[in-house]
C-alpha cells in the first residue's frame, strides 16, 4: 500500500466520531459507537503508518519512538 492510499483511508476515517456524535444525539448505542470507533482507529493506524513511511518525526530514535508510543 503506498502513502497515498494510506492518507486517503485516513482523511475517509477521520470524521467518524462527528458521524457518530451527528447520528445519536446524545443517546447512547454501543453497537455505533464501537463500530465508529474501529473505523476511526483504523484511519488513525493509517495514519501513523503514512508518517513512519515518511519519516515525518525524523530519522532519530526519539522521533520514532514518538510513533510508537
Amino acid at each position: 500500500m503506498n502513502d497515498r492510499v494510506l492518507g486517503t483511508i485516513a482523511m475517509i476515517c477521520a470524521p467518524a466520531l462527528l458521524v457518530e456524535a451527528l447520528l445519536l444525539r446524545g443517546q447512547e448505542n454501543n453497537v455505533v459507537t464501537g463500530l465508529a470507533s474501529m473505523v476511526f482507529m483504523a484511519g488513525w493506524i493509517c495514519s501513523n503508518l503514512g508518517m513512519w513511511r515518511l519519516r515525518a518525526t525524523g530519522n532519530g530514535v526519539w522521533g520514532r519512538s514518538v510513533l510508537i508510543i
